[in-house]
This record gives structure tokens, sequence and C-alpha cells, in this order.
């Protein structure tokens, strides 16, 4: 029953369920952005994706290696002292 109230569907009175609008398959997100422009008029805006550039991605790259490099050590040194014992 939440999801119903999140919807303000109150009663199923006034919920109809279509397949088409102006003869174009709708799907159920379709369906649902079409409430929140009869709502409010207008598409709710989404920040675009946050793209690393070069100079964010080389350093990234080198500090990720070198986590890489001082765990193979850090097991290398572990796998060595539990062999000896």
């Amino acid at each position: 029953m939440k999801l119903l109230s999140n919807y303000r569907i109150n009663n199923f009175d006034n919920l109809e369920i279509v397949r088409k609008v102006n003869n174009s398959t709708v799907g159920w997100t379709l369906g649902h952005m079409i409430e929140l422009i009869n709502r409010d008029n207008f598409l709710p805006s989404e920040e675009p994706p946050r793209k690393l550039n070069k100079d964010g991605f080389i350093p990234a790259i080198v500090i990720s290696s070198i986590f890489a490099f001082l765990t193979v050590l850090f097991l290398g040194f572990l796998l060595l002292n539990f062999l000896k014992n």
C-alpha cells in the first residue's frame, strides 16, 4: 500500500490502465513520465554524469597500480612467512 500512497492513488476508481496513447505503446516508465509532465508541466532534470578527464584518469591509474603492487608484495610477504613456519 505504500507504493499506492506514494503515487497518490487513494482508490482504484480513478486508476486507468492503458496500453496505447495516441497509437503508441506505453510502458510503465513512460506512463509515469506522462503523469509527471501533466502534474508539473516539465520533465525533471537530471545532472549529467561526471566524466573523468585525462588529468584525473592518469593519477587514478597510477595510484591504483601502486596499491595493487603493494598488495601483491604484502600477500607475498605473508605467504613467505606462512611457509617458513
